[in-house]
């Protein structure tokens, strides 16, 4: 089984891998926010609003345009409001 890999994917991916690799080794001794940020719990605290932010920016209308197929479709109203199908 032959891979055909094109040499800007393989060069991308291998960037990728290693800049994982240097923030696994570096992370727990680098804090480059530290001048920033004094207290822990600020910086807690502004990751949650940012995920809650995203939450409702991005994936409500993403949810809601996906919600209109599904609840459009005869099997969806028969299996929420139990109808009965009428001939």
């Amino acid at each position: 089984m032959a891979m055909n890999l094109e040499p800007n994917t393989v060069i991308e991916t291998g960037a990728a891998a290693l800049l994982f690799d240097a923030v696994f080794l570096v992370g727990g001794r680098v804090h480059p926010l530290r001048a920033l940020v004094r207290d822990r719990r600020t910086l807690i605290s502004f990751s949650a609003g940012m995920s809650a932010a995203y939450v409702f920016v991005h994936l409500m209308p993403e949810m809601s345009g996906a919600r209109l197929p599904r609840t459009s479709s005869k099997h969806f109203l028969k299996c929420v409001f139990r109808l009965s199908s009428t001939k």
